[in-house]
């Protein structure tokens, strides 16, 4: 079957398993405003306001006989631009792929990894473990590394290591403020440990910070 998802045509297949459960299979066009318009994606809906033009993407959802569910999700993002300073500028004509997995782990937790770029060298790498056990979902501890080895994961709080060339910090505060004040807060996660909400956002603000860059501008 064929619906209208993320601002574009998306054909879906799947449905119940003999064993009871359910996988899902879907593949579409997502445009920029259609993302935008996504307020349940939380942070990515914001920064999409960053973005212009579109992009083929793929998920797939399995949801286990006991509820718990996980998510994959992969994009060349080739067609979409986004307007942010570097390192994460982006010309709509390139690829820059991005790989996202959502699985739960132990009951009422979950992991989320995230890679964008190549896998030889990518931009961004995530790690993050999540307590999806209440109606919204909370950060409890996660690993973030820009253009450099992801680290493994801290005891507690959001680590963030960062190995960049120029860096203008200046130009970031002002794309991230105007990202943030120029979105809708994301509807809280269902807790089935596949949403994204405005709690996530605020628990991966770093706690811990290792930058290392060729040149800085502030002020």
């Amino acid at each position: 079957m064929t619906a209208r998802l993320l601002g574009g045509e998306a054909a879906l297949e799947g449905g119940t398993q003999r064993d009871g459960s359910m996988r899902f299979a879907v593949q579409g066009n997502a445009t920029a405003d259609g993302l935008r318009r996504a307020t349940e994606l939380g942070a990515v809906a914001r920064l999409a306001q960053a973005a212009s033009g579109q992009a083929t993407y793929r998920f797939q959802l399995a949801v286990g006989k006991e509820g718990r569910t996980a998510l994959s999700v992969s994009s060349s993002l080739q067609g979409l631009a986004l307007d942010l300073p570097a390192p994460a500028h982006k010309e709509a004509d390139s690829t820059l792929p991005l790989r996202l997995l959502i699985a739960p782990t132990e009951p009422g937790t979950d992991e989320i990894r995230l890679e964008v770029g190549l896998a030889a060298a990518p931009l961004l790498q995530a790690q993050l473990q999540r307590d999806v056990s209440g109606a919204t979902s909370r950060v409890l501890r996660a690993a973030l590394a820009v253009q450099d080895k992801l680290p493994p994961l801290p005891a507690a709080g959001v680590l963030l290591q960062a190995n960049v060339g120029p860096l203008d910090l200046d130009a970031w505060q002002q794309r991230l403020g105007g990202v943030a004040g120029g979105g809708s807060a994301g509807t809280p996660g269902s807790g089935s440990g596949g949403g994204s909400d405005a709690s996530d956002d605020l628990g991966l603000m770093p706690s811990q910070i290792a930058l290392r860059a060729q040149a800085l501008k502030v002020g």
